[in-house]
């Protein structure tokens, strides 16, 4: 395979990777910020509710 074919690939992989992260980071804060609030959480605490349960997990998961 020549490298033009393998560089190729990789941005293909790379940024296939990139979008269902992305994707999935948007479920993920949606779905945590409405748990937040149906649960009764403020706005504001419902809107970063979501990043510190992924920053926990990523620090755990570290």
């Amino acid at each position: 395979m020549n490298t033009f074919r393998r560089d190729l690939s990789l941005w293909i992989q790379c940024g296939s990777t990139a979008l269902v992260a992305l994707g999935a980071a948007y479920a993920s804060y949606i779905h945590g910020r409405q748990f937040a609030l149906r649960f009764g959480a403020d706005t504001m605490t419902a809107s970063i509710w979501p990043l510190i349960v992924d920053c926990l997990l990523t620090t755990a998961t570290v």
